[in-house]
C-alpha cells in the first residue's frame, strides 16, 4: 500500500477509523448529486468503503482517502476501482463541496493518473461522469482523457472517458 503526497495533499489507503468521513462525504447531496449514482445511504456506504480498504489486499493500486496536507481535514477519495465487465481500473474521485474551486481534484486525479501509470505500470484506465458534470469531465479531460463512449451502458449523456499508459 502506498501514500502519494502532492503540494498540497495528502493521500493514503482508506481505513477502516475513515468510517465517519467517508459516510459524510458520500452521504451528502451537494457532494453526490452531479453524479449518476447519488448519494449513498449508510448501508452502502460502509459497503463500499470495506470493499476499498479490501482491494488493497487484493494487489494492485486502490482508492486513496484525500488529506488537506495545511489543515490535516479530510476532503475526499480518488483513486482506482474494479468494475464488472472493464477489462481496466476505473478511476473514481469525490471531493467534498467545501473544497471544490480549488484545483484540487485535478491534482489528486493526476497524481492519482501518474502513480497508476509509474508505480503500478497500469496500461488503461476508464473514467465515467455524466456529460451534465461539466466540473468533472474538465478535469478528466484536461488530465488527457478522451470520451470512448457517449451514452454509456445507454444511458443518454453518460460518459466514458479512457486513456493509455503513454
Amino acid at each position: 500500500m502506498s501514500e502519494i503526497i502532492t503540494n498540497r495533499l495528502f493521500m493514503r489507503p482508506f481505513l477502516e477509523t475513515d468510517h465517519d468521513h467517508f459516510l459524510t462525504l458520500k452521504t451528502t447531496l451537494v457532494n453526490m448529486a452531479d453524479t449518476y449514482v447519488g448519494v449513498l445511504d449508510e448501508h452502502t456506504s460502509a459497503r463500499l468503503l470495506s470493499e476499498y480498504i479490501q482491494h488493497w489486499h487484493v494487489g494492485g493500486p486502490g482508492m486513496w482517502a484525500l488529506f488537506h496536507r495545511e489543515s490535516g481535514s479530510f476532503i475526499g477519495e480518488c483513486g482506482f476501482a474494479a468494475r464488472p465487465g472493464f477489462d481496466e481500473l476505473t478511476l473514481r474521485y469525490t471531493l467534498d463541496h467545501k473544497w471544490w474551486g480549488q484545483g484540487l481534484a485535478s491534482e489528486a486525479v493526476n497524481a492519482v493518473l501518474d502513480h497508476g501509470f509509474t508505480d503500478y505500470l497500469v496500461e488503461h484506465v476508464s473514467a465515467l461522469a455524466l456529460q451534465s458534470n461539466h466540473r468533472s469531465c474538465r478535469i478528466l479531460e484536461q488530465a488527457g482523457m478522451n470520451v470512448s463512449e457517449a451514452d454509456f451502458d445507454g444511458v443518454a449523456g453518460f460518459q466514458r472517458y479512457a486513456l493509455k499508459r503513454s
